[in-house]
């Protein structure tokens, strides 16, 4: 659809005028017919209604794919040195954190340009920065199916789901703790906030 989508806009330059007007299915009989044939078991055209089956698209892109994206800003977040090693063998120029970085990177691999780590008890999962681990936290703990669990249950949810972050288990702390229905709702602690001391009578 994105292809016909930029044949059209190209299309509507070759006017001076272009109006598009909206037309309710009541009143488009031809345009309700061919939607309910995209969905019919019975693929026989109705009467008046000729069906021809294109065994590829009509139109040629004309600009780049939509899964090609222009990046235009970059942040380097924990995930690059470690990138940059398994892509370009890339290394820092201390040579203590040149070994850390070779060893950890034993754990990790890359797939369609994307930073995955090994897991032992899962699949791969897939490494997110900052910005990806707050949806993941977001819609993990208050979403559609979030029930505010706590932030070790957060985190063993998010991993499960197949997600790594170095940092995840804090962060999920964090977040627990900022979540204001979780304090509202949580239970009341009775104990006091220090040790009882003891008092000894003195000794007669």
């Amino acid at each position: 659809m994105i292809k016909y989508l930029e044949e059209t806009r190209v299309k509507l330059l070759e006017f001076h005028i272009a109006c598009l007007d909206e037309i309710m299915r009541e009143e488009n009989q031809r345009a309700d017919i061919l939607a309910k044939l995209a969905t019919d078991e019975d693929h026989s055209p109705s009467v008046g209604l000729y069906k021809i089956l294109l065994t590829s698209p009509s139109v040629t892109p004309l600009t780049k794919p939509a899964s090609e994206i222009l990046v235009i800003s970059y942040d380097p977040n924990w995930m690059t040195p470690i990138y940059l090693y398994l892509q370009e063998g890339i290394l820092p120029q201390n040579k203590r954190a040149a070994q850390l970085l070779h060893s950890k990177a034993a754990h990790y691999t890359i797939i369609d340009d994307t930073l995955y780590r090994r897991s032992f008890l899962a699949s791969l999962l897939k490494c997110v920065d900052y910005v990806e681990a707050d949806y993941c936290m977001l819609e993990v703990h208050e979403g559609i199916c979030g029930i505010h669990s706590s932030g070790e249950a957060l985190a063993h949810k998010i991993i499960r789901q197949g997600y790594n972050r170095p940092t995840l288990r804090r962060d999920c702390l964090n977040y627990f703790k900022t979540c204001a229905k979780c304090q509202f709702h949580a239970s009341i602690p009775h104990c006091l906030r220090f040790f009882l001391r003891l008092f000894y009578p003195p000794s007669l």
